[in-house]
């Protein structure tokens, strides 16, 4: 499956508190990106989307978070035409973290970022 790279412009007011909460604001974008994209991941099986769920997200670095899907078959899924493919169910979509950011990206910055969380 292919990365997805989210990048966000910061107000440089605020980058030095970002700086140093980075890890655990990384670790909450990624957590609530796979968490709300587990109705929109495609499931004949549901192997699949329980496969990310189980998968977690994988630190890479502090300033690195990783989520996916590690079965065999998720990256053929991944390139399937959205709009041109008939999904088993309703609501399911190829690029599901992409489709994700997309759609709730505002608001899952805004709540990794909130004053408690800083």
């Amino acid at each position: 499956m292919n990365n997805v790279h989210i990048e966000y412009k910061i107000n440089p007011k605020l980058d030095t508190i970002i700086e140093k909460n980075i890890s655990d604001i990384l670790y909450s974008v990624a957590r609530q990106c796979l968490d709300m994209s587990y109705p929109i991941t495609p499931r004949l099986s549901g192997k699949m989307s329980n496969t990310s769920m189980a998968s977690g997200v994988t630190d890479i670095s502090d300033k690195e978070k990783t989520i996916g899907n590690y079965t065999n078959y998720a990256s053929a899924v991944w390139k399937k035409n959205a709009q041109r493919t008939k999904w088993t169910t309703p609501g399911t979509t190829s690029h599901w973290f992409d489709e994700t950011m997309k759609t709730k990206g505002a608001v899952i910055l805004q709540n990794a970022t909130t004053k408690e969380k800083l």
